[in-house]
């Protein structure tokens, strides 16, 4: 971190605006001095929470963008898939938190990826079920697309729960299994009440979230392949992860 001073630090925070003049100003006064290490900065930063190590990290190698997606700001990376990625943010205003799912840079500007990501905000700001991940907000803006979600907070995939079984050689009670299928299948019935079905069921998409004593209550996301039941019945196109499509 030499080439890096805390001074120029400073200076990055206020350009991609993560702190403002009060607060930059709040911390040298905390420090006593400017004469400090960029690490002895960037450690008081973390520890009074004005950052994240994941800012941090895109400040010392001089990002200039990603910290913002519209009014929230990102605070740590919380999954990356072959489209997008995902963050934990936070509302700037609300405080509220909330997880942002941003398309890959060099998707943008592909069509066909650009629709499915839309459709997928689409598709979820029309559903809202207890036991479906809400998306509440999209911008579509092909400079960096996004989509606001729901954050659930500790929630594990069923594949991971199903791996973490399987290496301790255990299985599922009938009782949870049967708790999470009629779940999902309240989940499934209430989309397709909405004329939409998801077409990618699999276990990657399925959480499961400790609810009021509940260790499985279950939350589908992604809805990137779904389709209104009227386009279903006209297209001869085959979408879906193949292991987990119907014959």
């Amino acid at each position: 971190m030499a080439e890096v001073t805390a001074e120029k630090l400073s200076q990055r925070l206020l350009d991609v605006g993560l702190l403002d003049l009060r607060q930059v100003d709040s911390v040298w006064g905390d420090l006593g001095t400017r004469h400090v290490s960029a690490e002895d900065y960037i450690a008081h930063l973390v520890r009074k929470e004005f950052l994240t190590n994941f800012q941090v990290e895109r400040l010392v190698r001089g990002e200039r963008t990603g910290y913002f997606y519209g009014p929230y700001k990102v605070l740590y990376i919380i999954g990356a898939g072959t489209f997008a990625r995902v963050y934990r943010a936070v509302h700037r205003d609300t405080g509220r938190i909330m997880a942002v799912k941003v398309l890959r840079r060099r998707f943008r500007e592909e069509p066909a990826q650009l629709e499915q990501f839309l459709r997928e905000a689409r598709m979820g700001m029309k559903l809202r079920h207890p036991n479906i991940v809400a998306i509440h907000d999209v911008d579509p803006d092909v400079r960096a697309p996004y989509m606001v979600m729901e954050f659930v907070e500790g929630g594990r995939t069923l594949r991971d729960e199903l791996a973490a079984r399987a290496q301790r050689g255990e299985l599922f009670d009938a009782k949870v299994a049967r708790h999470i299928l009629a779940q999902l299948c309240n989940a499934l019935q209430s989309a397709h009440a909405k004329s939409i079905v998801h077409r990618d069921i699999k276990s990657e998409n399925i959480m499961l979230q400790n609810v009021e004593g509940d260790p499985n209550f279950v939350r589908v996301l992604d809805f990137g392949l779904a389709k209104f039941v009227e386009e279903e019945q006209h297209t001869s196109m085959v979408m879906g992860t193949p292991g987990y499509m119907a014959p």
